[in-house]
């Protein structure tokens, strides 16, 4: 049975991106807004908003305080992008 995949670290280096470690030691920065569709993540779309991004202590996602999260799936899917961080 494989581990499941959590992230384990993550700074917000500009606005709708991530620099993300994952528990498999993969580290990369995605752009998020393919991710923030629906009205749940609308508040997201501010990036004041975005930028309060933490990792949930428990489930080990990335969460906001409004009540959303991604998976690190979710974010595993998306190509990295060459944003570095600040």
């Amino acid at each position: 049975m494989s581990e499941l995949l959590h992230v384990v670290a993550m700074d917000v280096p500009c606005p709708f991106h991530l620099q993300l470690e994952f528990s498999d030691g993969d580290t990369r920065v995605v752009d998020v807004r393919p991710l923030l569709t629906g009205p749940a993540f609308q508040p997201l779309h501010d990036p004041e908003v975005f930028s309060s991004a933490t990792i949930d202590p428990v489930a080990k996602t990335v969460c906001w305080p409004c009540g959303v999260d991604l998976a690190p799936e979710a974010l595993r899917s998306l190509t990295p992008t060459n944003v570095q961080a600040a």
